[in-house]
């Protein structure tokens, strides 16, 4: 994985403080000097000056200044129109897309803070809606639980240890009108006379 261009130009600004000014444009060959110093490797170097050339402080002393330095502070060539120019460009498209990743960041944790209230009161109704069933069920519990001691003491009192069994004669059948169920509906049939 490639180091991040940001660390690449930090590395760099450590080897050539005191040498190299920062604050002002760079002499186009400034890389094979640097280069030929050995102090950095190429793909480092190449990822530094990327950041550094693309930085909205490098484009602004582009834009201000009239000559470029030399890794020694010597002058270099002049900067031409055409260099102020592009300069200029690029600063008017960082610029913009600052703008639109700001707007973008503003809209995003606005409807992030959106979404984090919505599930708060989610997680509020939640825990309400938890809190309700949980007395309800401690309520049917505790009924139930009445109910139960209320039918022991009920069979203590009667005097029975077990459960009732079945009778031994079964009660004698109704002999009244037959009933036919059809659909969730009685009807009543009548019976045949005798």
């Amino acid at each position: 994985m490639p180091a991040p261009r940001k660390g690449c130009f930090e590395d760099l600004k450590k080897l050539y403080e005191g040498r190299l000014d920062f604050s002002k444009p760079w002499s186009p060959g400034i890389k094979e000097q640097i280069l030929a110093e050995g102090k950095i490797s190429k793909n480092r170097l190449k990822r530094a000056l990327e950041y550094h050339c693309d930085s909205v402080d490098y484009l602004h002393s582009v834009l201000l200044e009239s000559h470029r330095v030399g890794l020694d502070g010597e002058p270099g060539p002049e900067i031409t129109r055409h260099q102020k120019e592009y300069a200029l460009k690029r600063l008017d498209k960082k610029v913009i897309i600052e703008r639109e990743r700001a707007q973008y960041f503003e809209v995003k944790s606005v409807t992030e803070a959106q979404e984090s209230k919505r599930l708060r009161k989610e997680r509020k109704k939640m825990r309400f809606d938890y809190g309700v069933m949980s007395r309800k069920l401690k309520k049917m519990s505790n009924k139930y639980e009445n109910e139960v001691r209320q039918f022991v003491a009920f069979k203590k009192k009667m005097g029975v240890d077990e459960a009732p069994t079945a009778p031994l004669n079964p009660p004698p059948k109704e002999t009244g009108p037959k009933v036919l169920v059809r659909k969730k509906r009685r009807l009543a049939l009548p019976t045949k006379a005798e």
